[in-house]
């Protein structure tokens, strides 16, 4: 536990409150190490209410980047999808790649 503690980057904090790693874009942390110490005698509940908390966000996450990239598909081809996968893989690579 604390390894990689919640709270500012000044204060020695490796992640934000929703497990983001200060610095870092696209990762999420969502295990015991993200909780500033020990939560009493067993931790299960919490670390897996955090977890529930960090899945639910990247669902919504991902849902948003699908849509982004369905629109950015149809402006940029002015057609339906063929393969969606292609198309999110396509832009995702984009995005790393720094053209997006």
């Amino acid at each position: 536990m604390a390894s990689c503690r919640m709270g500012p980057a000044a204060l020695g904090g490796v992640c934000d409150a929703q497990g983001r790693p200060h610095g870092f874009t696209n990762l999420r942390l969502c295990d015991a190490s993200v909780l500033p110490g020990a939560t009493g005698v067993s931790p299960q509940e919490t670390i897996m209410g955090f977890s529930h908390l960090e899945g639910v966000a990247v669902l919504r996450d991902s849902a948003e980047q699908v849509a982004d990239a369905e629109r950015r598909y149809a402006e940029r081809y002015r057609q339906p999808r063929e393969n969606p996968d292609r198309v999110v893989i396509e832009i995702a690579v984009e995005r790393v790649l720094g053209r997006a």
